[in-house]
């Protein structure tokens, strides 16, 4: 899904990860990228939102923005999500968001689960 450009400048992208009984609340787990630009076209700040809803209503039930530029951004999130649903699903939010972020990031992240992967299966 290709980011959408917002009012400010800046860039989001939104997925939706409909979970039902997996999630200890609502059954919805909606997770935004959302950066801003400044006008010198610098990245002044990257939020992740975690938004849960509630399945037949899609009223919001919790949500939270973690800026990344906290250096415990990724365990917060992680908290965060765990808090809202099981481990095997937290895992597959942090892997979207994590491939959604830069792409540094994102190619040591994946080196890091191909080494797991072997690891786990010799």
């Amino acid at each position: 899904m290709p980011y959408q450009k917002t009012k400010t400048g800046g860039k989001r992208i939104t997925k939706i990860f409909k979970i039902g009984e997996y999630s200890s609340k609502g059954g919805i787990l909606k997770l935004t990228i959302d950066q801003t630009y400044t006008s010198s076209a610098a990245l002044t700040h990257t939020l992740i939102l975690i938004e849960c809803q509630d399945w037949s209503t899609k009223e919001t039930l919790s949500n939270s923005a973690i800026n990344i530029l906290n250096p415990k951004w990724k365990p917060l999130v992680k908290e965060h999500l765990l808090d809202l649903t099981t481990s095997y699903y937290t895992d597959k939010c942090m892997d979207w968001i994590k491939l959604q972020l830069d792409i540094e990031e994102r190619k040591e992240y994946l080196d890091k689960r191909e080494e797991d992967e072997e690891r786990k299966w010799g």
